[in-house]
């Protein structure tokens, strides 16, 4: 009853990226938001991919049927996003997902055409987290962007929560 877990660091869309190089500059601050964004599905897949041909210790296996999303911010976009290019995942935790048209940060409008929940063609229970005050991802957005994605799926609504409190 384990579980394996791992976490990709996407290509200028990390932490380490936003640590300033030599020249002052930081990957992430030049590389747009839905440029990454669009990159993320393909990438994760290719990760899981990873995951499921890698040796593991004696006695260890990752079962392909029981394979699960999760992420925050953009990897909550992220764990959505996959199942528009990939059937493996099982279920999805995304927590304040990247996306809405009503954020203070305008690049974010721009995910909405990158985020399909309507072309999974099989049933992914998601559990959708998102605070109920945070700025970047707005609570209005994440209840329609809920309203959009097929059963199996709940809503949870943290209250006087932003977005850093899940970080």
């Amino acid at each position: 009853r384990g579980y394996v877990v791992g976490a990709f660091d996407f290509p200028a869309d990390n932490i380490r990226d936003l640590i300033p190089g030599p020249d002052g500059s930081a990957v992430v601050a030049t590389t747009p938001i839905d440029l990454s964004a669009a990159r993320r599905p393909v990438q994760a897949s290719l990760f899981l991919g990873h995951l499921l041909s890698m040796p593991l210790p004696a006695g260890l296996r990752v079962n392909p049927d029981l394979i699960g999303t999760g992420g925050m911010s953009m990897g909550g976009f992220t764990s959505l996003a996959i199942n528009s290019v990939d059937r493996r995942p099982k279920a999805s935790f995304p927590i304040c997902p990247m996306y809405g048209d009503r954020s203070m940060v305008p690049q974010i409008g721009r995910l909405g055409k990158l985020l399909r929940v309507d072309n999974w063609h099989r049933p992914v229970p998601t559990c959708l987290l998102t605070g109920e005050l945070d700025p970047l991802v707005n609570v209005e957005d994440m209840k329609a962007h809920y309203g959009q994605m097929e059963a199996p799926k709940r809503l949870v609504v943290l209250r006087r929560a932003g977005h850093m409190h899940f970080a």
